[in-house]
């Protein structure tokens, strides 16, 4: 009996240590929140707070549409993304022409899309769906050659060796805090801005 007693305690231990963790885990990707406007826009949108209880809350302007929005989150390795579209419209994919880039004070960063195969499979964001990403951080030598209209798809196999032999060339060497802004970019069809959210509290917390 008291076997029994000892298993159906350690089962229950362990069903409380899995559904806490999987509610923790629910949204890690949260540094930066954005949604969609145009670029000259961006001093209008003010990300107030957020709270595990409230969420996210900002200001915008009527000109910004709410409904297609992103969270990323910035890591030494790479930057991931998750773009909602809740509008009724889709949002095309190309690779040549859409844009992640990371914008601080001094100069602009332009993320790596990575393989073009896999990127331009999506073709597409359908209404209420959501898109997940994880984009390479830029490097000096992907700066120089991105930034020359002779940008073949030999250099990008070179900067790709150069990147998996030296590691160390894919970290962003900023602080987040110095990160300006987000920019997202799919072609011409839709702009979203987003902007860093403030360390997020907990119900007790944002009581005290």
């Amino acid at each position: 009996m008291k076997k029994r007693e000892r298993f159906l305690k350690i089962s229950i231990y362990i069903f409380l240590i899995l559904v806490i963790t999987s509610c923790g885990t629910s949204n890690p990707v949260n540094d930066f929140f954005g949604i969609k406007m145009h670029p000259l826009d961006e001093q209008s949108f003010e990300i107030v707070g957020y709270s595990v209880k409230d969420g996210i809350s900002y200001k915008n302007s009527i000109m910004m549409e709410p409904k297609l929005s992103a969270w990323a989150e910035v890591s030494i390795n790479d930057v991931k993304i998750i773009i909602e579209n809740k509008t009724d419209k889709e949002i095309p994919l190309n690779y040549n022409v859409d844009d992640y880039v990371i914008v601080t004070d001094e100069k602009e960063y332009r993320l790596e899309k990575g393989d073009r195969i896999k990127y331009t499979s999506r073709r597409k964001i359908k209404p209420n769906s959501k898109l997940e990403l994880s984009l390479g951080l830029p490097t000096n030598l992907m700066q120089s050659l991105t930034a020359s209209n002779n940008y073949t798809d030999t250099d990008r196999m070179f900067n790709s060796v150069v990147r998996d032999y030296n590691k160390a060339g894919t970290k962003l060497d900023i602080a987040k805090e110095n990160i300006k802004y987000i920019l997202i970019k799919f072609g011409h069809s839709a702009t979203i801005v987003l902007k860093a959210v403030p360390e997020k509290r907990s119900l007790s917390s944002s009581l005290n």
